[in-house]
């Protein structure tokens, strides 16, 4: 069975940390899609495009906002802690680092195809207060790390920043 329609999906405001973060599902064909679809929460992700080819998909996969796979990475590591704390650092760590991997393969693509991102783009939502842990790491992302598309510039500073950022708030932690 050949999976030929594509659709592009976006995370929404709902899906937290994954917010802005784009992906793309292969189905046999548009009925396959509409009874997944039906099936499924609308509020955690939009349709961005369906239909399309492969290339398209990829193309438009490569738009996710950079600020957005960091804040995913935030959000996987405080899923994976498996403890009682809001995020573990080491893991905090390993998801930072595997989120550069796609923001280095979305910009070869960018360059490639000469596209450039959107200055409209879902971000994360974080609670007012008092904040968790995984929310000030959210805060302190969007503060100290967004631009208007949502590109950070230098990786490895944007990691450092974020990891430091991280170690004061475990401090904080340990403190109390």
């Amino acid at each position: 069975m050949s999976l030929s329609y594509n659709v592009v999906f976006e995370y929404t405001t709902k899906a937290g940390g994954y917010a802005g973060v784009r992906t793309f599902t292969s189905y046999k064909d548009k009925a396959e899609f509409e009874a997944y679809h039906a099936k499924h929460d609308p509020e955690l992700e939009n349709v961005v495009a369906q239909g399309v080819s492969d290339e398209v998909a990829q193309n438009l996969c490569a738009l996710t906002p950079e600020i957005c796979r960091l804040t995913a990475a935030v959000e996987k590591a405080c899923e994976y802690s498996g403890s009682n704390l809001p995020f573990e650092p080491k893991l905090l760590n390993f998801a930072l680092k595997t989120s550069c991997f796609g923001i280095e393969h979305d910009r070869s693509v960018r360059l490639q195809k000469k596209i450039t991102p959107s200055t409209k783009f879902p971000v994360v939502e974080t609670e007012s207060s008092p904040q968790t842990e995984k929310d000030r790491l959210f805060t302190f992302i969007k503060e100290n790390l967004n631009s208007p598309t949502g590109e950070i510039g230098n990786l490895n500073f944007a990691l450092l920043e974020i990891l430091d950022e991280a170690l004061n708030i475990v401090m904080r932690r340990l403190s109390f």
